[in-house]
């Protein structure tokens, strides 16, 4: 902020607003909100809205008491001087507008973050706004002010200073009112339905008591419904339809708004920012379908500076055009003698030429802030997770701990075993091992997993392994997290396209033999000799079949013992310490969490470059010590919105050890790729 308080042009545009305080103003503030504040100012008790017209204030009671104070105080000092239209009458006026203007300001450089300077010329130095408050003498920028800062409340996760701002909005100016249904949609998007709950228990009554108290006076004066959604400006949205039959009418603008704000409300969970962005959008649209007053694009442009300050892709040409063709619309028609010489059709002509401009500005709008900033694919097609490896590497115990993360009920599992061609006990297995492709119906597999994907509930069958048949065809239906995992995960093209995420499950050969026993022998029942002579019988199939997979994974995970170990130790059940080797592609964001777990949980972590693989990078972990409470501590300092991630309607359980952090990477890649698939998502509407 200091800096922007050292800058020329926030001083070239306070001084313009200065210069501007004591002269100009609309028709409608001086013979219509200016009596307004007088009577108040003169009649200290009494209700004004039950003395005069409702259509000389349509405004709330915070808006109210902004613009009256100043003028109460020139009144108890001077007197009658300081009411009216007199140069020290304006200066009165115009000083809470120049009060909430700089206030408006510093909350949209919070906005901002380091690009702040960028507001002075797309916010403090638009001639529009200027125009609005200080020529025109409008006192939209009230309501955006308190809009603006409820925004900045709610990013901070302070659902009472939301509801306190947001109630002063609404107090202001009761269109503003279209926030709520985005901030509940938004709160419930960023968190678990608990806390959720817990936020809007806070928020709503809050706002509700608030808005009550503060319309009450003119409640009592039975001039809510002006006030509110009967004021001539809200009945514009209604100017535009459709007729649908004799007495039937499709209204046009209360469709547009309403799609636009639903699409608003559905997306998937966005960021605050992104939210001062779907702002820029609704606004926009109502402007869009009606026959905007003047004061009006002070809901839009500032929203859009914030837009224009963070996207350059948005054409810098259409805007000043846009700022252009609102004065040759709304102020600079008689200066340009166009209305003498078009008469009849000048105000048609110009509001033809600036709404034009607006809808290209929109359609421009729309297309960066949907694709980008508040995408719906995450929520209408299904994360896929795969995860491949041979037999006893451990893919159900990664997938159970996924399951943890991502909630039962926001995940589904398809897996390869139930995809066998044949039972245990089939002839065929005397020719094939379970490891040949041709073993399975690997075809099928890939059919049901498009069908997941497109939203279609799938019947597939189930392979009991305590019996080795196969059990009725279940219902599996989509969800929004996918995990597909098996022997043959990668192997056909056609499926592997569709993972966010690969993982290959590598474990070295002891480790693999103490699991295979741990479950063929002592969970399946199986003998011991019958574990040793499978896994001799299929070491061909798996260096042809499986270990090809391994090198399409985004994450490879390798455990070893960290000390030597025998056959016939695992045999006589010896107990022994794990390490695990993660590789990764060298983009993958787990550099933050490695040196947490380095640095404050004191985990040894060591990473090194692959020699002749620059692609990669490996990461060796060893130490379990780390317990859930820390997993959950250090899971919420690196992701402060994790139901972003998981898009689960559970917090996420978590595991200690290398279990809870294969759990912390798991939720790191996926935030990659969601982000990745929102910027490719803009890339292809470019």
């Amino acid at each position: 902020m200091k800096e922007l308080l050292r800058s020329p042009l926030f001083w070239a545009g306070l001084l313009i607003r200065t210069a501007l305080m004591p002269f100009f103003v609309g028709k409608i503030p001086e013979t219509s909100i200016i009596p307004f504040l007088d009577f108040t100012v003169q009649n200290l008790g009494t209700n004004p809205w039950g003395q005069l017209p409702a259509e000389s204030f349509p405004y709330g009671i915070v808006s109210l008491l902004l613009m009256a104070f100043p003028r109460w105080l020139g009144f108890l000092l001077v007197g009658a001087s300081a009411l009216g239209t007199s140069a020290l009458g304006l200066c009165l006026y115009k000083l809470p507008l120049l009060g909430l203007d700089l206030f408006l300001f510093l909350v949209l450089t919070r906005l901002c973050e380091y690009r702040s300077r960028m507001l002075l010329i797309f916010y403090w130095l638009n001639p529009v706004l200027i125009y609005i408050s200080y020529i025109h003498g409008q006192i939209d920028v009230a309501s955006i002010a308190f809009l603006a800062l409820s925004l900045v409340m709610l990013g901070k996760d302070r659902p009472v200073g939301t509801a306190v701002a947001l109630a002063a909005a609404t107090l202001c100016k009761f269109q503003v009112a279209l926030a709520l249904p985005i901030y509940m949609a938004f709160i419930w998007r960023q968190k678990y339905p608990g806390a959720a709950l817990a936020s809007l228990a806070k928020l709503l009554p809050i706002l509700g008591a608030l808005s009550f108290l503060g319309f009450l006076p003119i409640i009592m004066a039975n001039k809510l419904d002006y006030v509110t959604i009967a004021s001539p400006q809200a009945a514009s949205i209604f100017g535009a339809w459709i007729h649908y039959g004799h007495e039937t009418v499709l209204y046009l603008g209360v469709s547009v708004v309403a799609m636009i704000l639903g699409r608003q409300i559905i997306v998937s969970p966005v960021k605050p920012l992104g939210l001062a962005y779907g702002f820029a959008v609704v606004f926009g649209a109502i402007i869009l379908v009606t026959d905007p007053g003047p004061g009006w694009y002070f809901w839009f442009y500032p929203f859009l500076a914030i837009l224009m300050v963070h996207q350059f892709n948005v054409p810098r040409s259409l805007y000043w055009l846009s700022v252009a063709l609102y004065f040759l619309h709304f102020a600079g028609v008689d200066l340009l003698g166009l209305a003498s010489r078009f008469p009849a059709s000048h105000e048609s002509l110009t509001f033809t030429l600036i709404q034009t401009c607006h809808m290209g500005l929109m359609i421009v709008i729309i297309k960066i802030v949907w694709a980008e900033h508040m995408p719906i694919l995450s929520r209408t097609r299904p994360v896929l997770i795969g995860i491949a490896g041979d037999s006893g590497t451990g893919k159900n115990t990664l997938s159970e701990g996924l399951i943890k993360v991502f909630g039962d009920s926001g995940m589904s599992l398809i897996e390869g075993d139930d995809y066998h061609k044949w039972e245990r006990h089939h002839e065929k297995w005397g020719d094939y091992t379970h490891l040949d492709p041709k073993a399975n119906n690997l075809a099928d597999w890939a059919s049901h997993v498009d069908n997941l994907i497109l939203g279609r509930s799938v019947y597939q069958p189930h392979y009991d392994h305590s019996q080795g048949t196969f059990t009725s065809p279940r219902e599996l239906r989509p969800n929004r997290t996918l995990v597909v995992q098996g022997l043959h995960t990668f192997f056909l093209k056609s499926m592997r396209r569709h993972f966010a995420i690969k993982v290959f499950l590598a474990p070295d050969p002891m480790i693999r033999l103490a699991w295979k026993i741990h479950r063929d022998v002592h969970l399946r029942g199986h003998s011991l000799d019958k574990v040793m002579s499978t896994i001799k019988a299929r070491e061909a199939d798996s260096r042809l079949h499986i270990d090809p997979q391994r090198k399409l994974a985004d994450w490879i995970i390798e455990y070893f013992s960290t000390e030597t170990i025998t056959q016939e130790n695992l045999i006589e059940g010896k107990e022994f310490k794990l390490g695990v080797r993660h590789i990764f592609w060298n983009d993958t964001p787990v550099m933050p969490l490695l040196a947490e777990l380095r640095d404050r949980y004191q985990v040894h972590v060591d990473i090194k470059n692959i020699e002749g693989d620059f692609d990669r990078v490996s990461v060796t972990i060893i130490g379990d010590a780390i317990t859930p409470q820390q997993i959950a501590t250090l899971a919420e300092s690196t992701f402060p919105n994790p139901r972003r991630i998981t898009r689960s309607h559970k917090p996420p359980i978590w595991e200690g050890g290398l279990a809870g952090i294969n759990q912390l990477f798991a939720l790191a890649l996926t935030e990659q790729r969601l982000d990745r698939k929102a910027a490719s998502g803009v890339e292809r509407n470019a």
